[in-house]
């Protein structure tokens, strides 16, 4: 940005900067300092994100660039105060007729979601599209795989030994990973769909600076309705 340029020239007239240190010699935990302003865009990191990948995050745990696909319990529901929670009635019912604490089975293994292109080529393709986008494509990629899967049903023996070989292994690993992300997606749309346009609008008033009063009230409702922690 223009002034982080401007604070570089204003180090530079100070003088040549230290050399570095050697790391026998580095008594200092801090080797650079980085210079990032917004200077076109201040708004940008405070508002609600609309972009698949970032939507999964706001949704899912991660851990070293992996994204936790536990249904259950996710960052959303961790974060709903339980004092304003409405119990599920599923839930509540499970809870009734189990009378005994009952433990997973030791070889339940959680879904997981590598956020990284290389290895997920869905993720790739669809991480910087807007959400609507992104889940609308995977949707489609699926019927795809689904519709291609089913010409095993008019092929011949010959064809079908041929097709197992080489191609199915590599569809059935895509068909894995398209599951993934429309699992994914669903619950992102569980668990933020009720209010996501209207939080967007409502963020939206506010940069033009429109409508105070209306922008007041909603963000009133928001908080009294939505009990969660960051509200």
């Amino acid at each position: 940005g223009e002034h982080s340029e401007n604070i570089m020239k204003m180090v530079n007239k100070l003088g040549p900067l230290p050399k570095r240190l050697s790391v026998e010699d580095q008594d200092s935990d801090f080797s650079a300092l980085l210079i990032v302003d917004r200077d076109k865009d201040y708004a940008s990191p405070l508002l609600t994100p609309a972009i698949y990948a970032a939507l999964l995050l706001e949704v899912f745990p991660k851990n070293a660039g992996v994204l936790d696909l536990e249904m259950t319990a996710n960052r959303i529901k961790q974060q709903k105060l339980s004092i304003l929670m409405i119990p599920d009635k599923e839930e509540t019912q499970k809870t009734s007729k189990t009378t005994t604490p009952t433990t997973p089975p030791s070889n339940t293994k959680t879904t997981t979601i590598r956020l990284n292109s290389l290895h997920d080529e869905i993720f790739a393709e669809n991480r910087y599209r807007h959400f609507a986008a992104a889940s609308s494509q995977i949707r489609q990629q699926a019927k795809t795989i689904s519709m291609e899967l089913q010409k095993l049903n008019n092929m011949k023996l010959d064809e079908m030994h041929d097709y197992v070989n080489r191609k199915l292994p590599k569809i059935t690993e895509l068909k894995n990973k398209l599951v993934r992300h429309l699992n994914a997606s669903e619950k992102v749309i569980e668990m933020l769909g009720s209010n996501f346009r209207r939080v967007q609008t409502l963020e939206e008033d506010i940069l033009n600076n429109v409508s105070r009063k209306k922008i007041l009230q909603d963000i009133d409702e928001l908080l009294t309705t939505d009990g969660q922690k960051y509200n």
